[in-house]
């Protein structure tokens, strides 16, 4: 890490306050390093915490043109059906906050993969209505949750997209919608993790009126 910082420049930027830079570099989530060029070209990003040493490897093989953004999507030109690069390049898409990108990429990945053979419809399908609920897009998120429960009720995501539509509607302003969704998930999986956070979230709510 020592040599690495001798033959690099790190700025820290708090872009929860910097709205201007968060936008300018379409940061959707924290922490997020942007990795410039001398040029002030954006190699690459990462997106979330890495331990020291696969954060200097990541940046290794950045450097080396390994593992790029624009390698990714070059791979997915040769092979547009492959799954594993689409879930890639959709998760890309959203930690550059280029939410529409990523619906549409997600979408890909439901109509390749539409019997869930592969297991990325179900888990498309939830990051895809996370994707809309970060780009503020509340009844469409609300509804990607509804259609993973909808399409494929079985899933082990199905409590998490449940809960998840409780939190749309809370984040959406519309408390009573929320306090409804959370009560019946609580009622509906009782011993599941985020039994508790659900019902912390009710009480807040109706402490809220």
């Amino acid at each position: 890490m020592i040599d690495f910082s001798k033959e690099s420049v790190f700025i820290k930027v708090n872009a929860k306050e910097d709205t201007a830079a968060a936008r300018q570099y379409g940061i959707a989530g924290f922490p997020t390093v942007v990795l410039l060029n001398p040029q002030g070209e954006e190699i690459d990003r990462i997106f979330g915490y890495l331990g020291p040493d696969p954060f200097l490897q990541q940046i290794d093989d950045y450097m080396a043109g390994k593992g790029t953004f624009t390698s990714a999507l070059a791979e997915l030109e040769k092979s547009p059906k492959n799954v594993d690069l689409l879930s890639d390049v959709a998760e890309r898409y959203v930690a550059r906050a280029r939410y529409d990108e990523a619906v549409d990429t997600y979408e890909k990945i439901i109509w390749y993969d539409q019997w869930n053979e592969h297991g990325k419809s179900d888990q498309a399908i939830l990051s895809m209505g996370d994707a809309l609920l970060r780009g503020k897009q509340y009844e469409e998120a609300a509804g990607q949750f509804q259609r993973l429960m909808d399409m494929y009720p079985d899933s082990p995501l199905v409590p998490e997209a449940f809960s998840y539509k409780g939190y749309v509607y809370q984040r959406w302003g519309k408390t009573d919608e929320a306090i409804t969704i959370y009560e019946d998930f609580i009622r509906a999986f009782p011993n599941h993790e985020e039994a508790e956070w659900a019902q912390n979230q009710i009480d807040k709510l109706k402490g809220n009126r």
